[in-house]
């Protein structure tokens, strides 16, 4: 097996073929205070502004690596 990127790896997760290893995702939501401060969004007001949950909801996959993430934050 290749190394594949993060959306060909859930892609191939999602319709049963084999892959590199197990995506890490969150389907409930990824705010946490290290990506908070990592990226500059913070809560509440990421919550309520759509350029702060976008920046907030890339950092689940730029800071922490998951291949999918969820906005908006419903946790």
């Amino acid at each position: 097996m290749s190394n594949y990127t993060p959306k060909e790896r859930l892609a191939r997760i999602l319709t049963g073929q084999a892959v590199d290893r197990m995506a890490a995702i969150s389907v409930t939501q990824t705010g946490t205070v290290e990506q908070m401060e990592a990226c500059g969004a913070f809560w509440p007001q990421a919550n309520e502004d759509a350029q702060l949950m976008a920046t907030l909801g890339e950092a689940g996959h730029t800071v922490v690596g998951f291949e999918a993430v969820r906005v908006p934050f419903d946790i």
